[in-house]
Order: structure tokens, then C-alpha cells, then sequence
């Protein structure tokens, strides 16, 4: 359970509300002016909300607690869902939580609305792809073995489980894996991406070997590809169709053990058919002519643009008709890396080693942050992609700290919510 003093501490660059909630009979309500509060975070990169506490005409906190937590959270919910209160429910359950100060229990509401992004679902003749909010509740490995079951919204599980529509098995991934392999179509790709946080499940409706592919590499590498043995073929037709191809997604397709596969792409690197791309686990292989320019690389793939930020005009797809008009636009940032591109290369080679891996030291991380912004101010966005990391944790766990510790300082000071709010190092290790 969450203290007050963690969640002043987290959401001390957030837009921060308390509300007294005692209600007429000293027993607890949530007041109207929660739902004024809720519909103005709506309308922002969000805030928090924390009843129980009160704020006196000096700015100090009092805190009085609530005596029935969960009966107040439960009209919370339900006005959340009651569209006469509130046009649109943006939040989950997970986002009302109880927190405990001192003995005293209060109610504690996220809506926290900067990495959020739409749900957007395509299809076309040769691909159906999908992308949610958030990451994956379970390890991709897990969710591709099956047998195990997290769901966010257990009501809706719920509901369909009543009309028989659904279970509780964790079957669902491994029957589209069964279905695509009867169909010996190129297996579905499951992706998580971290700025802003999302999942996506692409699933191709194309031959593991399409004729095309075929085609166009006998023209390119002649008898040499037709010698292939079946794994490495489609190691290099993978990287033809998708533009690259990794260990993990090869292991997808052939089931074969990483240790092998690492010896298939050294001898594929080797004898000329694929070119390395990045360092460690974050390696991909591409084919020769294909290396990708970091600089300036546009989606040109349909499940690449499932990933963009806005997705592009010229892109021809077909959206869900059941989702809002926009889903396809999404905000678009402006921030970018610097212009400059020697700085901008050597900003990707600072961050590579904690880009490459989800399990950096949090001193490295540090002083990896401490080495990107020396010589110019540097957003959360763009510090965000460099690290791969989500806003949320870089901000929660090492800008703010950093900058109440001195190492770091605002570009626009005594603003932290500022549009164009960047960081810069005032003291390296």
C-alpha cells in the first residue's frame, strides 16, 4: 500500500488535487468538485486526485482520512460510469487505490494521461494489426506459451465469461499461433513499446515464403540462396518480407534453440546474405542495402506505422468503425533529437548500453542521464526515446530526484509542467 509521502513524491510534477470528502455526516462522500477536477485532468497530460486530505488557505496539507475507503471508492467507480456524471470513463480500476498515512486511510485517484495513446485496429488484404494502451501484463514469453491468464478489465472478462464467450485460460495466443501455422501464414509478431507505452499484435496473412520474396532473392543472391537449408531460407526471407529479422523473432517461426540460431545468423552474416544492425540483445539483421538510416527513418511498412506517434496520411488503411473518427490522428510532438547530427550520433552511442537492456543499474542509468544532457537541455520526450524507457519512470525515479539533488536543472525554472520543459546537467560524476 502507497504512503502520502510516496505519492507527493511521485506525482510532484503532476497537476496535484486533495478533497476533504467528509460528506454531511462525517462518514465520507466524494464531492462535485471531483468531477470538475476529473474533466479539466481530462483535458491535460492529467493529474491526481487524493480525498481525504485537506489543503488550508497557506498551501499545508491536513490530513483526516476517510472512515470507509471502500464504499467511497465504489461510488467513485460507479460515477465514473455513469454517463450523467461523466461523459467518458478514461480510467481502470487499478487506478483508484487505497493509501495510508499515519493510520488514517484515504483514496487516492490517477488519471495520468501522458503516455496514453489510442487504440487503433487496421486491416487490409494481407494483414490485421492491433494496438493498445499499456503494456503487456504478462512476459511476452509467457503470453506466447500460454496457460496463463491476467486481464485488465475483469468485469468485462466477466460479463463474457456469463454468455460463454470467454475463459480464463490463457488460451487465446497460442490459438491464433494454431490457426496461422494451419494456414502456414508468417506468424503473428507481438511487440511492446515503451515511448508511449503501448502493445501491438500484428498478424500477417502472407506465406512464410511468398513467391515474390522467393523471386526477387534467387534474382538477388543466385544458387547460394537456393542451397540454403530450410531455416536459414527463411531467416533471409524474414528480413526480405519484414525488413529485418531478430533471434527471438526467428525462434517465433522455427521453435529452434537460440544457441543455434545465434551460429545460423554468423554463418548468414558471414557468407554475405545478412548484415548486423545494433549491439547485444537489441540486434537485428537486415539484407545487404537495407541498413537502416536511424536518422531519418520513416515507417514504410504498415506495422511500422502501428508504432508511429501520428500515423502517416499515405499509409491506406482501413480503420475500425466502431472507434472514434480520430484514432488515427494522434498527437503529434515536435520534439526531436538535435538537429545536429554528429551530436545526435553520439547522444544514440551514450545511450546504447541502457537502451539495449530493461535491467540497467539505476546508478548507470544515472549517470548516463548526467552524460546526455551536459552540453544542451534535453526534453523528457527525447531522453524518453534515447533510453527507452516510458516518461513516467524516468520522471517518477530519476529526473525529479536528480533534479532535487542538484545534478540536473530546469530549462524553464519553477515550471516543471511546462510544455517545452527540458533538463540539462549541472554536476557530472
Amino acid at each position: 500500500m502507497k504512503s502520502l509521502n510516496n505519492i507527493l513524491e511521485e506525482h510532484e510534477d503532476c497537476e496535484f488535487e486533495v478533497k476533504a470528502a467528509q460528506g454531511r455526516n462525517g462518514r465520507g462522500e466524494i464531492p462535485r468538485s471531483v468531477w470538475e477536477s476529473y474533466s479539466a485532468m481530462a483535458n491535460t497530460v492529467g493529474g491526481v486526485i487524493l480525498l481525504g486530505v485537506e489543503e488550508d488557505a497557506a498551501g499545508i496539507y491536513k490530513v483526516l482520512g476517510l472512515k470507509d475507503v471502500e464504499r467511497i471508492r465504489k461510488s467513485a467507480w460507479d460515477n465514473l460510469n455513469n454517463r450523467q456524471i461523466v461523459s467518458t470513463n478514461l480510467l481502470t480500476e487499478q487506478d483508484l487505490a487505497e493509501v495510508e498515512h499515519e493510520g488514517l486511510r484515504l483514496l487516492y485517484i490517477r488519471a495520468d494521461f501522458t503516455d496514453r495513446i489510442s487504440i487503433l485496429v487496421i486491416k487490409r488484404e494481407d494483414y490485421f494489426g492491433f494496438r493498445n494502451p499499456g503494456g503487456l501484463r504478462l512476459p511476452a514469453e509467457v503470453v506466447l506459451r500460454g496457460g496463463e491468464s491476467d486481464c485488465r478489465n475483469r468485469r468485462l472478462q466477466k460479463m463474457f465469461q456469463l454468455v460463454g464467450a470467454a475463459e480464463q485460460a490463457g488460451s487465446g495466443f497460442p490459438k491464433i499461433m494454431r490457426a496461422w501455422s494451419e494456414q502456414h501464414w508468417r506468424y503473428p509478431l507481438l511487440d511492446e513499446k515503451y515511448q508511449p507505452e503501448q502493445t501491438v499484435l500484428r498478424l500477417p496473412t502472407t506465406s512464410l515464403l511468398p513467391p515474390e520474396a522467393i523471386s526477387e532473392l534467387d534474382r538477388q543472391f543466385g544458387r547460394k540462396f537456393r542451397e540454403l537449408g530450410e531455416i536459414e531460407r527463411l531467416a533471409v526471407v524474414t528480413a526480405f518480407v519484414e525488413e529485418k529479422v531478430t533471434n527471438q523473432r526467428l525462434h517465433t517461426i522455427t521453435d529452434s534453440h537460440a544457441r543455434d540460431l545465434t551460429a545460423i545468423f554468423k554463418s548468414l552474416v558471414n557468407s554475405g546474405f545478412l548484415i548486423p544492425d545494433g549491439f547485444g540483445r537489441g540486434t537485428c539483421y537486415r539484407l545487404p542495402g537495407r541498413i537502416a538510416n536511424k536518422e531519418q527513418e520513416l515507417p514504410r511498412r504498415l506495422d511500422d506505422a502501428l508504432f508511429s506517434h501520428k500515423e502517416s496520411s499515405k499509409v491506406p488503411v482501413q480503420s475500425s468503425e466502431h472507434l472514434p473518427s480520430d484514432s488515427e490522428h494522434l498527437p503529434s510532438d515536435s520534439e526531436h533529437l538535435p538537429s545536429d547530427s554528429e551530436h545526435r550520433n553520439n547522444l544514440i552511442l551514450i545511450a546504447t548500453p541502457v537502451n539495449q537492456t530493461r535491467s540497467a543499474p539505476a546508478e548507470q542509468v544515472r549517470s548516463t542521464i548526467l552524460l546526455l544532457c551536459q552540453e544542451s537541455f534535453l526534453s523528457l520526450r527525447t531522453l524518453a526515446d534515447l533510453l527507452n524507457r516510458s516518461s513516467n519512470t524516468l520522471r517518477v525515479h530519476y529526473l525529479s530526484p536528480m533534479i532535487k539533488s542538484g545534478l540536473l536543472e530546469y530549462r524553464y525554472a519553477g515550471k516543471a509542467n511546462h510544455p517545452q520543459q527540458g533538463y540539462r546537467t549541472t554536476i557530472l560524476p
